[in-house]
């Protein structure tokens, strides 16, 4: 969707064209042909540049996103976007950037781990996280997320059959595309965190010496951490994916 945005802009002359024949997205990929990237294909055919729709994306995620010019500000235009797919509802602004890229702000919504489209099966973890405020970064050649940056409160956080509360949440993508997930849990003498990348991720557990009661089970044998803590670990099930 971003990048066909972009498109819009930079083919002066199919813009002219399709907005005279009410601008939708069937009239701008009859104009312009191969110029469109594959993944455009997912927009709806009577999208337009003040509003519309896609279709799943493509990736681990499959994500849907919907838009509509909200106001032009000092950078230029500000589409209101929502990211929707399971487990997952974003909002934010949108804005076109610099080269071939767009900036996300004010991400705010819910987003339910365990109900992720990326697992191959149920993890061993579940968790209700409320974003209250996130930013990230779009590449516009590719239609994905190259940056991203969430804090939040998670909620209900289970690892295996241990119940560890609710607590301060952050979780970050890199341009390499490296992630991490972060939890600071039953009044910090929890502490969970996720590291990966687009091959997998592991999800280590730190707790208390005096909270050993907090490790699940079948996570294998305690490891001494930082300080006085123990740790154990557990490798996620992510879903492999050919376009990631």
């Amino acid at each position: 969707m971003i990048r066909g945005l972009v498109l819009v802009f930079g083919l002066v002359l199919g813009l002219m064209l399709a907005l005279l024949t009410e601008g939708r997205m069937a009239h701008l990929a009859a104009l312009s042909g191969d110029r469109l990237p594959g993944w455009a294909l997912a927009i709806s055919s009577d999208a337009t540049v003040f509003s519309g729709s896609t279709a799943p994306l493509a990736g681990r995620m499959g994500v849907s996103v919907q838009w509509r010019l909200a106001r032009i500000g000092p950078a230029g235009p500000v589409w209101r976007v929502q990211l929707s797919g399971a487990g997952v509802r974003l909002e934010g602004d949108l804005i076109i950037g610099a080269g071939n890229t767009a900036r996300l702000n004010d991400l705010r919504g819910r987003v339910d781990l365990a109900a992720l489209s990326a697992w191959e099966h149920t993890p061993e973890l579940a968790a209700g996280l409320e974003i209250a405020r996130g930013r990230g970064e779009i590449d516009l050649d590719h239609g994905t997320l190259s940056t991203l940056q969430l804090e939040g409160f998670a909620s209900g956080v289970i690892a295996g059959q241990s119940v560890l509360g609710e607590g301060r949440a952050d979780a970050g993508l890199l341009a390499d595309g490296r992630w991490h997930l972060h939890m600071l849990l039953a009044a910090g003498q929890a502490e969970l965190e996720a590291t990966g990348d687009g091959l997998g991720g592991i999800l280590r557990l730190h707790v208390d010496q005096d909270r050993a009661d907090l490790l699940p089970t079948g996570w294998g044998n305690p490891l001494p951490s930082d300080g006085d803590r123990l740790m154990v670990s557990y490798l996620l099930p992510i879903r492999p994916s050919d376009t990631d």
